[in-house]
């Protein structure tokens, strides 16, 4: 992968104009201090530091950070929804149209800053720091389950893996031939998903490689999109769109499907701890939730009066662990050796077998002795 310099004088890809929260590049933002603040779980309510534990995240929390902001921008933990006017937050960073990404350990948060060209690190307190530059425009985020954290280029149309941080960059791409690949997501199969903003498809990036001539999982998505991925807990895959939220479950065309969702330009997508499904709207500081899906523009938004303005950055914490390895009880000493002489007997009796030979019993004694097969 090119470094820093030789990127930027690339030329880069540019999104319709009609929108400038929706990565336009109209401007490149000067970088904004880091600072860590108290985390706000309500209308004026906020945790006291350190936030979510002393060097943890909380397992089904969710985060979003505005895609753009008229001040410093910063992580907000909007697991509680409500009147959100009055909210503190919890990290100071760069606008990011993106998405975010834990470690395994939920020690570490990671963010892709947009108009930064890089992807920082930040505390269970608040502290934020350099963890990869050099990635032009950073979208999607994904951490995957045998630990690897890949980041997608919008511009670059690529997806790389950047575990190894500034410390070990990749020298090649993970993915390419993308078109303006968004949001990642890793299915409960195993499967990487990416939304593919500008080839207006959903594709499958598991295996790596050149994805330039893939007809994509899912494609025709209506609206600009798809921008944004979930699943949720029976398995269903939705994609966010300027068209609403469509169920791409099934795969293949989807160009005359009816919306899950409708009544805004939805753009971030998170399945909360409690299992429902909640969607950002461009351009607003409101949440709604979408679960039970049809139009919602009447409804009474989850979360509202944020500072700032959504795009796709609104993701959640996981809310459970990997399934754990179950345990081999452990043997005691008398139990061990009585498993190995069972065992040394079931092969004594198979090889005497294999030869013709079986235990006979002599008369009504219970005095067992070898005897062949006639």
């Amino acid at each position: 992968m090119n470094r820093v310099a030789s990127n930027r004088v690339r030329s880069e890809r540019h999104l319709p104009t009609r929108n400038r929260h929706l990565l336009t590049d109209a401007a490149i933002l000067p970088s904004k201090p880091s600072g860590s603040a108290f985390l706000g779980v309500g209308p004026g309510v906020a945790w006291p530091a350190p936030g979510f534990g002393a060097d943890r995240f909380t397992r089904g929390s969710v985060c979003w950070p505005p895609g753009d902001c008229s001040g410093a921008c910063e992580v907000f933990n909007v697991t509680g929804g409500g009147d959100l006017g009055s909210i503190a937050g919890f990290a100071t960073v760069e606008r990011s149209p993106g998405q975010i990404a834990w470690s395994q350990d939920l020690g570490s948060a990671y963010i892709s800053e947009f108009f930064l060209n890089r992807v920082s690190k930040i505390s269970a307190t608040g502290a934020v720091s350099l963890f990869f530059s050099g990635i032009i425009r950073p979208t999607g985020l994904l951490r995957t389950a045998d630990n690897r954290l890949l980041a997608a280029s919008f511009n670059h149309g690529a997806v790389y893996d950047i575990s190894g941080g500034d410390e070990s960059p990749p020298e090649t791409a993970f993915a390419t031939g993308l078109g303006g690949p968004r949001n990642l997501l890793q299915l409960a199969t195993g499967k990487i998903l990416v939304a593919d903003q500008n080839l207006k498809r959903v594709i499958d990036i598991t295996a790596g490689g050149s994805f330039s001539a893939e007809t994509g999982f899912a494609f025709g998505i209506p609206g600009l999109g798809p921008l944004d991925l979930v699943q949720d807990a029976s398995g269903h895959i939705y994609a966010s769109s300027f068209s609403g939220v469509f169920d791409i479950t099934a795969g293949g065309d989807l160009s005359g499907q009816s919306a899950h969702a409708t009544g805004f330009n939805f753009v971030g997508l998170t399945i909360n701890g409690s299992g429902r499904m909640l969607a950002s709207v461009l351009n607003s500081g409101a949440i709604y939730d979408v679960t039970d899906g049809g139009d919602v523009s009447s409804d009474l938004p989850f979360a509202f009066n944020l500072p700032g303005f959504a795009d796709t950055a609104l993701d959640a914490i996981p809310a459970s662990a990997p399934p754990a390895v179950p345990a081999v009880p452990a043997l005691s000493t008398w139990g061990g050796w009585s498993l190995a002489c069972l065992l040394l007997l079931a092969v004594c009796r198979q090889a005497f077998s294999d030869r013709g030979f079986v235990l006979l019993r002599e008369g009504s004694s219970s005095r067992l002795r070898l005897g062949r097969v006639a």
